[in-house]
């Protein structure tokens, strides 16, 4: 999630982010900057609220300031990211720890179920590597540098440890204690609810003190194997498809490459950045069956079909860009244009490119039920793809040799919509194998 962009395509993140204990120490650092900190507002709050992507601008905005309390947000394009509270009330009594197994850090996070989440315990020993009087010298000056390396650590705990690789940190109440010595983080999960996928982590020592509170993500969704799909589709009922499968590296795109060749038709796959992804899927399939190449759907496609843009008798469009992000307004104008070259210019420049040597082309236009349910947060998205369904359906209406299939799809569980808390989506096998039917069915027809 903050440092594998293909990895963090399979977060609800959906591209990387920063970590927020960095957000929360560039503020402090920059609170120590501006003014000096009461030497009571010893107790911190943070509420981890959005994604703060990399590269995003932030603003560090004073709400409140008094004696007795400080509070700050992160904004970033009008939304809060990161609220933040220092205060001079005491914590409640932090619980005393008794030091765990000292914890050797991997390269890798830990991926743990349910039950190993409930019983994690230890200290990890805070890193004196990294410098973090000179990443954060006012705040280390205020706080102590043990301390700031304890608040980083924290970090560690939530997303290396427990929860681990699939873990989002949520909030944290810690008493900062100043000129500590760093040493280690002892911690212990209070609490483990697995109705929330919620995790409460109390943790003491290198100057902080107090609880952590972090969820759960789901893992990503595995799709079925070339050989599950065996048995779902029968035997050669796709033989002799050419199809092009844009944006086939993971998901639905995938899915339908696997469907294709399960029922004996060819593929060509293409993929934008996920170019392992689509090699692990074209050594699944066969060389014989699936070929890939690299495609961006916002340029111009010929230069990048090459010897490739006849010969096809299905399309299938599934470019997508980010689609699940916050923001303060109802409508921003530049996502707008963003997901119009994507899903309307784009899907006619294919189309285009494939028909241009007059062969006949059933195309699948993957639309969205958004459309018509009005989802806060996909305004741009639902005007976008309203109009690919009125493209598509004026290229059916003025092209002979254009066949499109149009579906308003559901919610499906898909690595962009799986939530923490698992709601009802429909799975993509059950929504796609039936639209790869009626498109053989049709692909067979215009050439009959």
């Amino acid at each position: 999630m903050h440092l594998d962009p293909i990895g963090a395509r399979r977060t609800q993140a959906g591209a990387p982010v920063v970590h927020g204990m960095h957000a929360v120490l560039w503020a402090l650092d920059e609170l120590c900057s501006a003014s000096s900190i009461n030497a009571d507002l010893t107790f911190l709050r943070v509420e981890f609220t959005s994604f703060l992507y990399v590269d995003d601008e932030v603003m560090l905005l004073v709400r409140s300031a008094g004696t007795s309390a400080l509070r700050v947000e992160l904004v970033c394009q009008g939304r809060t990211v990161v609220s933040i509270t220092l205060a001079a009330r005491a914590a409640e009594p932090g619980e005393d720890l008794p030091a765990g197994p000292a914890i050797v850090l991997g390269r890798q996070p830990l991926d743990l179920d349910w039950a190993n989440i409930a019983e994690q315990r230890g200290t990890l020993l805070v890193s004196q590597a990294f410098r973090h009087r000179e990443a954060f010298p006012r705040a280390s000056g205020r706080f102590g540098e043990a301390t700031v390396a304890g608040l980083a650590g924290l970090s560690t705990v939530v997303g290396m440890l427990c929860p681990g690789l699939h873990s989002i940190f949520h909030s944290l109440k810690v008493s900062l204690q100043a000129n500590a010595t760093a040493s280690g983080i002892d911690f212990r999960v209070r609490e483990a609810d697995e109705r929330f996928r919620m995790v409460e982590i109390a943790v003491r020592g290198s100057g902080i003190s107090g609880t952590l509170v972090a969820f759960v993500r789901q893992a990503p969704v595995r799709p079925p194997s070339l050989h599950e799909l065996t048995a779902v589709v029968r035997d050669g009922e796709f033989a002799g498809t050419r199809a092009l499968v844009i944006g086939g590296s993971r998901g639905l795109g995938a899915l339908t490459a696997r469907l294709l060749v399960a029922g004996g038709g060819h593929v060509v796959a293409t993929y934008l950045v996920g170019e392992a992804e689509v090699r692990e899927l074209v050594e699944e399939l066969g060389e014989h069956a699936c070929r890939a190449i690299r495609y961006d759907a916002r340029a111009e496609p010929l230069a990048q079909l090459h010897d490739l843009s006849h010969g096809f008798d299905q399309l299938y469009y599934f470019a997508t860009t980010q689609i699940f992000r916050d923001q303060a307004g109802v409508f921003d104008s530049a996502r707008y244009d963003e997901y119009t070259q994507m899903y309307v210019v784009g899907f006619e420049a294919i189309c285009s490119a494939l028909r241009m040597h007059g062969q006949t082309l059933t195309a699948f236009y993957p639309s969205s039920t958004a459309v018509a349910d009005r989802v806060r947060g996909l305004t741009e998205y639902a005007m976008a793809k309203a109009a690919g369904e009125i493209l598509c359906e004026d290229l059916r209406t003025f092209d002979d040799g254009l066949q499109i299939v149009v579906k308003r799809l559901p919610r499906i569980l898909t690595d962009q919509t799986a939530t923490v808390v698992p709601v009802e989506s429909a799975t993509p096998l059950e929504i796609m194998l039936p639209i790869v039917r009626e498109m053989t069915a049709l692909s067979s027809r215009s050439m009959a």
